[in-house]
């Protein structure tokens, strides 16, 4: 009578765990599902996050962004990049230009490159503020391949010879640098990125979708073509 009592004990004590650790794994899952979830990934030797969220994350196109490609394009890619960062490097020269091809050109998209800057570092800064310096005189890409190549030389000097080689004014590059609007637009995209998940460069949201890193060309096709279906 003793070992049925012992044993009855035991098994309750089996069941109760097994119920409690049931309960556990539901709740960690339907948290997960209701927030900010939901794969990890080792990618070409980085580690990846994909974030897929309940709604749209809270970002928008500014009247100062830089935008290439047409701007009633029904999808927005906005990439969140900075010049001191090799992947994002990796990025413009390979996967850029198939999205620029398949889906800019075609007019499907526009990408919204929001820079940034760090204060602590004033080349950083001094990258991003060129980079908008030279949008806005029409000659973004020019600059803004040299700034992600020879990224390690850039001081102002150099930024001056090279806004030179395209007839960029010296005294009009000046006025623009010191502009304090740039300022505020490198800390408002800094404010953005850290409001909607990102944690570091490049990262990547089209529409619902959060991408912290460096991806395959695959993957920007797949989201690209989601929201095209979603915009038809």
């Amino acid at each position: 009578m003793e070992k049925s009592k012992k044993n009855t004990t035991i098994y309750n004590y089996i069941f109760y765990a097994v119920l409690i650790i049931f309960l556990a794994v539901i709740a960690f899952q339907l948290y997960y599902m209701n927030n900010k979830i939901y794969t990890t990934n080792i990618l070409l030797g980085k580690l990846v996050v994909a974030v897929k969220q309940k709604s749209s994350p809270e970002i928008k196109c500014g009247p100062n962004d830089i935008i290439i490609g047409q701007k009633d394009a029904p999808v927005d890619i906005f990439v969140f990049s900075s010049y001191r960062c090799k992947y994002c490097k990796e990025f413009f020269n390979t996967t850029f230009p198939l999205l620029k091809r398949e889906y800019v050109d075609q007019g499907f998209a526009k990408v919204i490159i929001k820079n940034i800057g760090y204060t602590s570092d004033s080349t950083s800064l001094l990258a991003v503020k060129a980079a908008y310096c030279a949008y806005a005189e029409g000659h973004f890409f020019e600059i803004h391949m040299k700034l992600l190549e020879q990224y390690d030389v850039l001081n102002e000097t150099v930024l001056a010879r090279w806004m030179s080689e395209l007839n960029i004014d010296s005294a009009k590059l000046k006025t623009c640098l010191e502009n304090k609007k740039l300022d505020e637009l490198i800390s408002e995209n800094r404010k953005e990125a850290r409001a909607i998940g990102v944690r570091g460069t490049p990262s990547f949201v089209i529409g619902d979708n959060v991408l912290n890193g460096q991806r395959p060309i695959a993957k920007f096709r797949e989201l690209i073509e989601e929201e095209k279906e979603l915009c038809e």
